[in-house]
């Protein structure tokens, strides 16, 4: 489906797809959004509306930058800032295909109700910020994420660092929470996994194994101190 739209499209266009709620297994679901998103960029619609998402277009010259430029000269990051500029979206998810000179398509797809996940995470850290710490000594918030496996924890730790219009919803909630005045005796935010467990083929001992992600606060006067440092997947 994106192909055929990508092949039809004369110059640059950006497709943003929002749908009222969540994406869901459901294979009618994603056989409406499909049409929809078929339908808008072939019709030359600039907005396309269905019960089951909004689909909005906008097109560019090709000789813009970022894709001026060669595929292989690219970032992601130019990309994403490309995309927000021209449609005042931060988008996680953003998929792009490119023929230099030719024709480029920038798909996103984003959610208008906001992440219950996140929004809870909000509460509990304002919670946690208020009660479990003296307020004047530097503290550390440890987080046990328990939906998210070790290999995903660490595939987050890599997503975002740059800006934040690439940065994850966790990623954008934690950086507020460390602005915030009543959160400055935090210094570091520590992320951790289910450990996964593992046998000793010699001695027959188990040892749990997780990886943690330490996002620091850049504001705390202890920032850079040395003595407070952690070891494993950081993010300054």
């Amino acid at each position: 489906m994106l192909i055929e739209t990508y092949k039809s499209a004369a110059m640059g266009l950006i497709v943003a797809v929002e749908i009222p709620d969540h994406l869901t297994p459901a294979p009618e679901q994603h056989r409406q959004i499909e049409r929809a998103v078929r339908q808008g960029p072939l019709q030359g619609d600039a907005l396309t509306q269905t019960e089951h998402c909004a689909v909005r277009i906008w097109d560019f010259s090709i000789e813009e930058r970022p894709f001026s430029k060669t595929p292989d000269r690219i970032s992601q990051e130019e990309v994403d800032n490309f995309v927000r500029t021209r449609t005042g979206r931060s988008n996680a998810n953003l998929m792009m295909f490119f023929s230099p000179g030719n024709s480029a398509l920038s798909l996103s797809l984003t959610s208008a109700k906001e992440d219950e996940v996140l929004v809870g995470m909000r509460r509990q850290f304002r919670d946690a910020t208020k009660g479990q710490f003296s307020g004047t000594r530097p503290a550390m918030l440890a987080v046990q994420l328990h939906a998210i496996t070790a290999n995903a924890l660490v595939n987050l730790a890599k997503l975002g660092r740059s800006s934040r219009a690439t940065a994850t919803g966790l990623q954008i909630t934690t950086s507020n929470l460390l602005q915030r005045p009543s959160s400055a005796h935090i210094r570091t935010i520590a992320y951790s996994s289910h450990a996964v467990i593992s046998s000793s083929s010699v001695d027959g001992t188990t040892h749990p194994a997780a990886p943690s992600y330490f996002i620091k606060n850049q504001s705390h006067p202890l920032y850079h101190d040395p003595r407070y440092g952690v070891s494993s997947l950081g993010a300054s």
